[in-house]
């Protein structure tokens, strides 16, 4: 009698995403897209370090108080969301630079634990 023949195991196919730079495929797990070199698997830490935090408020309020502005002139729907968007804005260019300050701020302001 023959062996019956043992299916081979199956190959692991590599998931494959797209460069959000030029949209060429990349394969998981690759750093550098391979047509554009653009860096793909950038920790959260080193994204948020690229940001001058000061940079990203001040365009924030800047961007906020033009749509404040701008809802002064309208009225109605339009004004609504203009101030929705206002406060948008303000609240992102804060909490960028909270979030910096928290997570990326400068070790020499952070206060040592207390070794008892």
């Amino acid at each position: 009698m023959s062996q019956p023949r043992q299916q081979p195991p199956p190959v692991p196919i590599p998931k494959i995403e797209k460069c959000p730079r030029c949209g060429q495929p990349i394969l998981l797990g690759d750093l550098v897209c391979s047509n554009c070199g653009y860096r793909v698997n950038i920790p959260l830490e080193q994204r948020l370090k690229r940001q001058p935090p000061n940079v990203v408020a001040i365009v924030g309020i800047v961007v906020g108080l033009f749509l404040g502005l701008g809802a002064i002139t309208t009225s109605g729907v339009l004004q609504a969301v203009l101030v929705l968007a206002a406060l948008a804005c303000f609240l992102a260019g804060g909490l960028f630079y909270a979030a910096h300050l928290l997570y990326l701020g400068d070790p020499r302001r952070r206060k040592p634990p207390k070794m008892e």
